[in-house]
C-alpha cells in the first residue's frame, strides 16, 4: 500500500481527471500538445494502468487495463507518479536510479520530462480542487 494512494480506485480518481485536464488545455497552456503518441503508466502499489493517447485530434485517457499499449512506457510505484507530478522528482534522474523504468524513444522521454515538470503547478491546483491538499506536502 502506497503513502498517497491506498487503492487503484483512489489512484484513478486523482489521475484520470488530472490528465484529462492537461490534454484539454489550450495549446499555449500545456506542453502536452508537443507529445504525439501513446504513453502508458504501469503502476504498482497500488496496481493500476493509465494510457494517455495523443494522436492527431484523438486525445484520450484510459484508466484501467487496456489492450492499447504505449510507445512510451513508464513503470513506477503510485507514490512515484505523485512525486513526479509534484515536481519533487525528475524523470531522467529517477530512470537512472531505476525508481522509474522508462522505455521508448529518447526524444519522447525528454518531452515527457519537461511536461511533468511543467505540470507541477496544475497538479497542485488539482489536488486542492479535489480536497487532497494534504498530499501536496511531502
Amino acid at each position: 500500500m502506497g503513502k498517497y494512494f491506498k487503492t487503484s480506485d483512489e489512484f484513478y480518481k486523482v489521475m484520470v481527471p488530472f490528465f484529462e485536464k492537461l490534454l484539454n488545455e489550450k495549446h499555449d497552456e500545456s506542453k502536452f500538445s508537443e507529445f504525439k503518441g501513446t504513453l502508458q503508466l504501469s503502476v504498482t502499489d497500488p496496481d493500476a494502468n493509465l494510457v494517455i493517447k495523443c494522436e492527431g485530434d484523438t486525445k484520450q485517457v484510459i484508466g484501467g487495463y487496456s489492450d492499447l499499449k504505449g510507445e512510451v512506457l513508464l513503470k513506477m510505484r503510485g507514490d512515484s507518479v505523485h512525486r513526479l507530478l509534484l515536481g519533487n522528482m525528475v524523470l531522467r534522474d529517477a530512470s537512472m536510479s531505476r525508481e522509474i523504468i522508462a522505455r521508448g524513444p529518447l526524444e519522447d522521454l525528454k518531452k515527457l520530462s519537461s511536461i511533468f515538470l511543467e505540470a507541477s503547478d496544475s497538479y497542485k491546483q488539482h489536488l486542492m480542487n479535489i480536497e487532497h491538499a494534504e498530499h501536496i506536502k511531502e
